[in-house]
């Protein structure tokens, strides 16, 4: 009885704080590697005809309703890959990257759920490519933790995206550092041109809620984003709001194959 109230907590503290939607069972799975991260997450809402036009015929963007992310139809995560692991637990080559993944949660009529949707990636190592949406891009990050003023840990951020289609992102963040929360979960992400093909990630984070609007916890800090990506011009048209930012330094997963 423990162990399933237990089980049962941390699911629900997951769907609280993380990104996830529990899917339907697989039948048999495969193990296909693990990676060790950390991460930026932002949680934006941006038109939704401009979101849809990323998703698959017949999918709509989801705005998502509630907990730290409400308010957001687009997810946009910043990585930095520590430890890439193929399927025998070797290092692959390169076994490091950093990449900037566009996702959105959408709904279609007849679908019981809502589905996780990767719609573009700008990566280090574009040959890593499993949902068949990654692009070649230069990608810098510093990070830095400071003591502030009175004393509390500050965590600063400074991201440059290059892709090489064209374009650029940067980003400029630095907030005092909250209390951190450490989850467990597993979601399934599917592709944006391969709407079946998905992945499962059983994953373990540390994460540090820097702002959620819907959860009024404004940011004790400051923010710059600069979005100057022409594939996205209709997505970042000036009307995007910025809904939440979570940092995530310390991420841990464990990917399945359905």
């Amino acid at each position: 009885m423990l162990r399933s109230f237990r089980s049962r907590a941390l699911t629900l503290a997951a769907l609280a704080f993380g990104l996830i939607w529990p899917g339907a069972p697989a039948d048999a799975e495969t193990y296909a590697g693990a990676n060790a991260e950390s991460r930026v997450v932002l949680g934006l809402a941006v038109p939704p005809e401009a979101a849809r036009a990323w998703l698959p015929e017949g999918w709509a963007p989801l705005t998502l309703p509630r907990g730290p992310y409400g308010g957001a139809n687009l997810i946009v995560v910043l990585l930095d890959r520590h430890l890439q692991l193929d399927a025998t637990e070797a290092a692959t080559a390169p076994s490091a990257l950093r990449a900037v993944v566009f996702a959105s949660f959408a709904v279609k009529q007849g679908e019981e759920r809502p589905r996780l949707f990767v719609t573009r990636v700008y990566s280090t190592a574009a040959e890593f490519n499993p949902y068949g949406v990654a692009l070649g891009a230069e990608i810098s990050r510093e990070m830095n933790l400071a003591a502030g003023e009175d004393g509390m840990p500050v965590r600063s951020e400074r991201w440059r995206v290059a892709p090489a289609a064209g374009g650029t992102l940067a980003l400029d963040l630095s907030h005092a550092v909250g209390k951190q929360v450490w989850t467990t979960g597993e979601s399934r992400i599917h592709s944006a041109v391969d709407p079946e093909m998905s992945r499962l990630y059983r994953y373990e984070q540390v994460d540090d809620m820097a702002m959620s609007e819907a959860m009024q916890m404004p940011l004790k800090g400051a923010v710059a984003l600069d979005w100057a990506l022409p594939e996205f011009e209709a997505v970042f048209d000036g009307t995007e709001t910025l809904k939440t930012i979570v940092s995530r330094p310390h991420y841990l997963v464990r990917i399945y194959l359905p």
